[in-house]
């Protein structure tokens, strides 16, 4: 995607501590020193953890959103590349390509996690209170997070086809069993499961896909650098053929990089393999 819009959020609320998330973000941007270039700078927040709605950081994440928003809907760029600290990055540019694409888009969502929790309250959800841990719920357009002015449409179950997620909590696994949301294993990425959920998607008629690259999707003793590691993930020549079979079958409108976490020479290390991974859209 030589003409890619290039996002860099370097918020990290999402997360709801910095590790070295920033660190690896500002490597990866510098490695791919992109020529069309918009800087999110993360939006100032108090110094302790304030939760309101059962999220941390819940009026800076939502203000970031709109910040961003904002700045998509008056450029209306037609390709995007995502750099972010943590998935939360993602809600502002997905939002922004379902308003323009609608039910024509697919969303790939390659992560260890579903991210597919609702707000603390009363009933369950998120202990945590972490945004990144809920953003996909969010862009279901679920009443919890208040967040429907953004989404023109939200994003619907079988719109979605979660890659290599392995680590699920009972809420999540109650809402893919219940929407039929499409899951696919570690073990059968590029496997004929992978490439049926592919087909099908197309065949439906879905002509576009947004790619979403959280790097714990990986195993860690492949890329260990990442916030919220968990064993059983891919290689990374799994990744790369999973991204190069999802790019035969649909027009790529976006991919993001997020969930790096790491310093110094591991940050270089880190980015040059993301950098690798980026190139293949």
């Amino acid at each position: 995607m030589q003409d890619a819009e290039t996002l860099v959020n370097e918020s990290w609320l999402g997360a709801a501590s910095p590790k070295s998330h920033l660190s690896a973000l500002v490597a990866i941007a510098s490695k791919l020193n992109p020529s069309h270039r918009l800087l999110f700078t993360s939006i100032p927040h108090e110094t302790s953890v304030n939760r309101r709605n059962g999220i941390d950081y819940y009026d800076e994440i939502t203000a970031q959103i709109a910040k961003v928003g904002a700045v998509l809907n008056e450029r209306q760029p037609v390709h995007l590349r995502n750099l972010g600290c943590d998935c939360g990055a993602d809600f502002a540019p997905i939002a922004y390509l379902l308003s323009r694409y609608r039910e024509n888009m697919v969303l790939v969502w390659f992560d260890a996690h579903a991210d597919l929790n609702t707000p603390s309250s009363h009933t369950g959800g998120s202990p945590s209170g972490h945004f990144h841990g809920m953003v996909l719920r969010a862009l279901t357009g679920h009443y919890a997070f208040e967040l429907s002015r953004q989404l023109s449409p939200p994003i619907l179950p079988s719109q979605i086809i979660l890659a290599g997620v392995r680590e699920l909590d009972p809420e999540e696994r109650d809402y893919i069993a219940e929407e039929a949301v499409t899951l696919v294993s570690p073990e059968d990425l590029g496997q004929r499961s992978w490439l049926a959920a592919l087909d099908t998607t197309a065949v439906r008629g879905i002509a576009n896909a947004y790619i979403h690259i959280d790097f714990d999707v990986l195993d860690p003793e492949d890329f260990p650098w990442v916030g919220s590691p968990a064993q059983g993930g891919i290689s990374v020549e799994t990744l790369h053929q999973a991204i190069a079979q999802v790019c035969d079958r649909f027009h790529v409108l976006g991919v993001s990089a997020v969930e790096v976490n790491a310093e110094g020479e591991d940050a270089i290390r880190a980015a040059n393999i993301v950098l690798d991974v980026l190139q293949l859209v």
